[in-house]
């Protein structure tokens, strides 16, 4: 990402320059360019002044831990982090400054494009809107159960995946170290034959001359009797 890049979000200051050194990475996302998805990112940036989606970012405190695709390689220590967003995800953390804060100047908007944000995190729209502040109690029982085994559903799935996404990251670094210690075993056979061999080598090199010396030694004794 380019210097000078902004986050669209009122109320956040946040900028290349003053999160790049922060312990805890922060990411900047390109607008979705679905038209509907893009303008619930408009509005949830509530900015007064204009926001030219085309070139703006919302950088990555401003949705919550489940807005991210779990990647169990980066959580292993496998891959580098790198952030990317579900399907669907939409600004929803951190939109308003909290009771008692004064409303600084918030930073402006991209105005350039915002290069090293990842096009590659945004899909199709989801609903979104503000919490209902109406009373919830008169729900239908039966609708709530349902809402709540389709939640389930949904969550056992995504359990599902990130498990068989686990079983595999697992069973290929298995097999690397597997190989790794089939090479070191290989390497280590081939030192100790070489150590063990070579003494042979100089025994094997020295019986001529030993039957030489042996026979001169015969030859002479023969002349002294």
């Amino acid at each position: 990402m380019s210097g000078g890049k902004a986050c669209g979000v009122a109320v956040c200051r946040n900028s290349y320059y003053t999160t790049r050194d922060k312990e805890e990475a922060v990411s900047y996302f390109r607008f979705p360019k679905d038209p509907k998805l893009r303008k619930l990112w408009v509005s949830a940036c509530r900015r007064k002044d204009s926001i030219n989606p085309e070139t703006s970012c919302v950088c990555s405190d401003h949705f919550y831990p489940e807005d991210f695709v779990r990647d169990m390689r980066v959580e292993l220590g496998f891959a580098k982090r790198k952030k990317r967003l579900r399907p669907g995800s939409v600004p929803s953390r951190r939109l308003i400054l909290n009771k008692g804060l004064t409303n600084e100047q918030p930073t402006k908007p991209c105005t350039e494009g915002c290069a090293g944000a990842d096009d590659d995190n945004f899909y199709p729209p989801s609903a979104f809107a503000d919490k209902p502040t109406s009373d919830l109690s008169s729900a239908s029982a039966s609708n709530q159960s349902q809402e709540d085994y389709e939640t389930l559903l949904v969550e056992h799935q995504r359990l599902k995946e990130e498990f068989d996404e686990f079983k595999k990251v697992a069973s290929l670094e298995i097999k690397k170290l597997k190989l790794k210690l089939r090479r070191k075993n290989k390497h280590t056979d081939g030192r100790t034959r070489t150590i063990l061999e070579k003494p042979f080598d100089n025994t094997i090199d020295l019986l001529p001359k030993l039957k030489k010396a042996q026979k001169d030694w015969n030859c002479v004794c023969h002349s002294l009797s």
